[in-house]
């Protein structure tokens, strides 16, 4: 029970990003697409500029869109947050709470689904994103795409 209390503060806490840290997320920026038989999922990152990353994503199944989301990554001081507002829903806020050169996770135990969500690099034209929570885990395997 104590590692489980401890487990869900230590979430709740902040990341603290170096004081010299190369441009976050850089390897985000850009255009992403995943093929998965009749759908197609599109996510769109520019640059960090100004302490905000803006980010965009469209799901299309079978020539029409069926969901959409408008994203923010966040950097205050020495923390950082991922904000997003999907389709049809309220905007949920997950705190930084893991993060690396190549990797970053966040989280919202608050939140009912989901509760993390994580972005990996495999290579510079791959990222493994998902989400997930309450037993349930969406992935996301994108490769790069030339912006349009």
């Amino acid at each position: 029970m104590r590692s489980a209390v401890m487990a869900i503060c230590l979430m709740a806490l902040p990341v603290v990003l170096p004081a010299q840290a190369p441009a976050p997320f850089a390897w985000l920026t850009g255009c992403w697409r995943m093929n998965r038989g009749a759908t197609v999922v599109d996510e769109r990152w520019g640059d960090m500029h100004g302490g905000m990353m803006l980010g965009t994503s469209r799901t299309v199944r079978d020539g029409r869109t069926v969901e959409y989301e408008f994203a923010r990554i966040t950097i205050s001081g020495d923390t950082i947050a991922f904000h997003a507002l999907p389709s049809g829903q309220p905007q949920a806020s997950f705190a930084g709470i893991s993060h690396s050169a190549d990797s970053t996770v966040f989280s919202n135990p608050q939140h009912d689904f989901p509760k993390i969500v994580v972005y990996k690099r495999l290579s510079a034209d791959s990222v493994h994103a998902w989400v997930g929570g309450e037993g349930r885990r969406f992935d996301f395997r994108y490769a790069r795409v030339a912006c349009q």
